[in-house]
């Protein structure tokens, strides 16, 4: 992977990055699978991510609410 980039398959954590200001760069599907592509130009992607895996992380649920809802339409707007 590019160190560039940033790619998770599940939702909730791409959420959490959304939602911590994390820039989503494109969605790719895969089949059934769909792909969320962060900017990671900063390298901060993985450490959030671990923050969110471990409990660790803190953010408005409104925020990630609305996130999430985001990346659902995403999900649901492209033609596969």
């Amino acid at each position: 992977m590019d160190n560039l980039i940033f790619q998770t398959k599940d939702l909730p954590e791409a959420s959490y990055l959304l939602a911590r200001g994390r820039s989503l760069q494109n969605t790719v599907h895969n089949g059934r699978i769909c792909w969320f592509i962060f900017d990671d130009s900063d390298n901060t992607c993985k450490a959030l991510t671990d923050e969110f895996w471990q409990g660790k992380g803190t953010i408005d649920a409104k925020t990630y609410y609305d996130s999430m809802q985001r990346l659902k339409n995403a999900i649901f707007s492209q033609k596969t």
